[in-house]
């Protein structure tokens, strides 16, 4: 685990306050993770903004709230929206923001980075050979792989069912490379098996009786980049590349139109406007 994945609220408060000791004016980016981090550090304002990992969602909200108690300015927390707004869930700080999507991966697949990273890593043929055989684009056949393990961790959610996502469902343990596709009767009964009281036909069931909801709301970023390497492999290319590369390929991608575009740009403006003369970015 990280030492990050270790710090507390009070962890957090204290790094702070001791940066702030020497950088008085400056704004202060919460975030929940070292991937968040390195998305953020070479888009804020350098001279007027630094970043701090809180080490998980609950860490930058509990940070941010005892920031307020203490009447501490100038503080944004960013959080990945997960499910939050599937389950109208709101927050509990002015000065936490959350991911238009489901998090910032999420956000990076939906922009134009994915086409630029497909043209660097993705073969057209295989690419054209896809799109003509699933009648869609390679971002919806993207989507639509994702889809079954993002369903699963919105019911997760919504039920309070403790599933060991990061451990057990990884997409390669379900995955038959060669053609880009992944076992669903497996998935469901693995899911299952973590579940007492439920059969993989009541996962099924309640699978289907999810809300109709944006995929990118439900889609979880790793989950999406773990598939897309999968089928950069064979069907979409041939190139064996880890998730931390393509992820940080993406990043790479993701340039200052593409992130003007977004509303997580929105909400980190209007703080801006809020919060003078703080500035993020």
């Amino acid at each position: 685990m990280a030492l990050a994945g270790l710090k507390t609220a009070g962890n957090v408060v204290a790094e702070i306050l001791m940066v702030r000791a020497a950088r008085k004016n400056d704004s202060v980016l919460l975030v929940e993770g070292d991937d968040d981090s390195l998305f953020w550090r070479s888009r804020i304002a350098q001279q007027r903004c630094f970043v701090v990992i809180a080490g998980g969602k609950p860490t930058v909200q509990a940070s941010m709230l005892r920031l307020a108690a203490a009447r501490i300015q100038g503080a944004l927390g960013v959080v990945d929206d997960d499910c939050d707004s599937l389950e109208g869930r709101a927050h509990d700080c002015i000065n936490v923001i959350r991911t238009g999507s489901h998090d910032v991966e999420t956000m990076l697949l939906k922009s134009s980075a994915f086409e630029k990273v497909l043209v660097e890593y993705g073969k057209d043929s295989k690419l054209a050979a896809l799109e003509e055989q699933e009648g869609c684009s390679v971002s919806e056949a993207l989507a639509r792989r994702a889809l079954l393990f993002g369903k699963l961790r919105w019911l997760a959610v919504r039920n309070a069912w403790s599933v060991p996502f990061e451990k057990k469902f990884s997409p390669w343990r379900f995955a038959d490379p060669a053609v880009w596709q992944f076992d669903q009767d497996d998935l469901y009964a693995s899911f299952a098996a973590e579940v007492l009281g439920i059969s993989p036909e009541d996962v099924a069931g309640l699978v289907s009786a999810l809300p109709k909801a944006d995929p990118w709301a439900i889609i979880q970023g790793h989950d999406a980049i773990t598939i897309l390497a999968i089928g950069l492999r064979t069907v979409l290319g041939s190139v064996q590349i880890s998730d931390t590369n393509l992820a940080k390929a993406l990043r790479l991608a993701f340039d200052v139109a593409a992130f003007r575009s977004t509303a997580l740009h929105d909400s980190v403006m209007a703080w801006q406007l809020t919060n003078q003369p703080y500035v993020i970015l």
